[in-house]
């Protein structure tokens, strides 16, 4: 592959990427208006990308600890 055939490439996975950046965007501006918290969505779905829920699931108890914790 040639320099210019590599920044095409690069190019098109660049212009793809944009594009389903725009989409998760999207979906999320409708979990948002659907009354659910975005950032909850995207932080279940990067965990379960990154094969971490169980990871995810521990902080959050920990969380709920601590807060548990505050308020008595």
């Amino acid at each position: 592959m040639n320099r210019k055939e590599a920044v095409a490439k690069v190019v098109q996975l660049m212009t793809e990427v944009d594009s389903i950046n725009d989409e998760i965007r999207e979906i999320l501006d409708e979990c948002k208006t659907n009354g659910h918290d975005p950032a909850i969505i995207k932080a279940v779905a990067s965990s379960v990308v990154k094969a971490s829920v169980d990871k995810l699931q521990n902080k959050s108890e920990l969380i709920l600890e601590a807060i548990q914790d505050i308020r008595s």
